[in-house]
């Protein structure tokens, strides 16, 4: 007897240490959401950041329309609508500057992003103990010397030897060449080494460097000079475009599936996201970022409770933002509390997987209570009770293909150890730490390495260097 009332006590002790720990870390996630959030209204760097930015002065535009309209008359209703106008325009116009800023900073990131992606060791999942597999051709070593060259290139704090060395660098890796483009950036260096040697301040030569590094780039980016480097992006970036290509009728182009925005309610694809982006017409701005956050937290009380459904994985953020505003009017089912930042969509049933149909809106403070409830129909009137199921059978006719493919998406993952977190593919080790984008003094070796996570035997495959006797079949981005 006393055992057992020790081990009940010890258990009791566990839950409700890890109750504390729940409520900790909820309280802790919810700071750095608004932490992110007032970052990201200081600081915009995406479009559902500039999304939130323009939706604000939307608000901020309709109470001042209101203020306006309820105070003034007349002439002066006129002028006040004509300073707010002004108002407007000054913002948008700030806004405008931030995105351009944006803009030129993605293009950097973009441009490191393309030497990573030539640079980066060639991955590919064998089915054999679902291994990953890791291949440095001496095309990704030619794009870590290709980075190097760049990342020289582009530095600013150079002093003019050391220009004119990176310069012959240059020219000494185009000697070879004799297209077009090597020709192009060989001029460009010496008219810009003409100038440095008759002592032309750095101001005058900062256009004709600029048009050096644009050349230089776009010579690496070209597949009929850069020896092969662009071959495997090319390759993925082909195998992506054959089976999904979708026609926008507005910019009248073909697109991947990437460009289109896509959520559970879509059953054909119509305009894609730079479209809609510029035509807010038919869609307002909408601030995304609180039902983003809501999203996280479904999928995170999902994946505690091992949950085998993929719904609130297959759900967007558009998708949950239809939910609360459409079937649950954006305010809590009980309290009826319309603060976003405060509403958390829960499990109506706690022993059902959660999904539109089987869901509550409700406060955090609420929705705890609510997750500690057995029996709904002890504690919640019939009226109530059949409020809630008429909103779950409008969820139904909201989301008429979700059913199909979270079937589709469940059958399809039955069996694959990629989705079991104790199998060998989480075990493995991230290419960014085995190969650095720095050229290293074997870069030039005839053979092209391959390795496998947690193997040291070496055996001679036809055509590279593989680590491991079940990797001669090898991916097939490279055959």
């Amino acid at each position: 007897m006393r055992q057992s009332l020790h081990e009940l006590s010890e258990e009791y002790r566990q839950r409700v240490r890890l109750e504390q720990e729940r409520i900790e870390r909820e309280r802790l996630e919810d700071q750095a959401r608004k932490r992110r959030d007032l970052v990201s209204k200081v600081f915009p760097m995406t479009l559902t950041d500039f999304a939130m930015l323009y939706s604000m002065v939307e608000k901020w535009k309709k109470a001042e329309i209101a203020k306006i309209s309820s105070m003034y008359c007349g002439p002066s209703k006129i002028a006040e609508f004509y300073l707010l106008l002004e108002k407007e325009i000054d913002i948008l116009r700030s806004l405008e500057k931030l995105k351009l800023q944006v803009v030129e900073d993605m293009g950097h990131k973009k441009v490191i992003n393309f030497f990573k992606a030539i640079g980066k060791p060639i991955e590919w999942y064998s089915n054999y103990k679902s291994l990953h597999i890791y291949m440095d051709t001496l095309e990704t070593q030619r794009g870590r010397e290709y980075f190097k060259l760049y990342k020289t290139l582009v530095k600013k704090d150079l002093t003019t030897e050391e220009k004119l060395q990176v310069y012959c660098e240059i020219k000494t890796y185009l000697a070879d060449h004799d297209c077009g483009e090597s020709l192009q950036i060989i001029h460009l260096i010496d008219r810009v080494c003409q100038l440095m040697a008759r002592g032309a301040e750095h101001r005058h030569l900062d256009a004709l460097e600029k048009r050096i590094e644009a050349t230089v780039l776009h010579h690496f980016k070209l597949a009929e000079c850069n020896e092969g480097v662009t071959k495997h992006m090319q390759k993925k970036a082909l195998r992506k475009m054959e089976k999904g290509l979708a026609y926008c009728p507005r910019c009248q182009k073909f697109k991947t599936f990437d460009g289109f925005k896509l959520n559970a309610r879509t059953d054909k694809v119509l305009i894609c996201s730079s479209c809609k982006w510029l035509d807010k017409t038919a869609e307002p701005w909408i601030d995304l970022l609180p039902y983003r956050f809501m999203l996280q937290q479904i999928r995170n009380y999902e994946r505690l409770h091992h949950a085998v459904s993929s719904v609130a994985f297959i759900l967007q953020d558009k998708d949950i933002y239809h939910i609360v505003t459409t079937i649950w009017h954006s305010h809590s089912a009980l309290s009826e509390c319309d603060d976003v930042y405060q509403l958390r969509l829960v499990r109506w049933d706690v022993t059902r997987e959660w999904s539109p149909w089987n869901c509550i809106l409700l406060t955090s403070e609420e929705a705890g209570a609510h997750l500690r409830v057995g029996k709904l129909e002890d504690v919640y009137e019939e009226e109530f009770v059949n409020h809630v199921f008429n909103k779950h059978a409008l969820a139904r006719k909201h989301f008429p293909l979700l059913t199909a493919y979270d079937r589709h998406y469940t059958e399809m993952a039955q069996g694959d150890m990629r989705l079991d977190e104790e199998s060998e593919y989480y075990n493995r080790f991230d290419p960014e730490c085995l190969y650095d984008l720095e050229p290293n003094s074997s870069a030039s070796s005839k053979s092209n390495d391959c390795s496998r996570d947690g193997s040291d035997t070496k055996t001679q495959a036809s055509e590279y260097n593989v680590t491991d006797k079940y990797s001669e079949k090898l991916c097939p981005d490279c055959r």
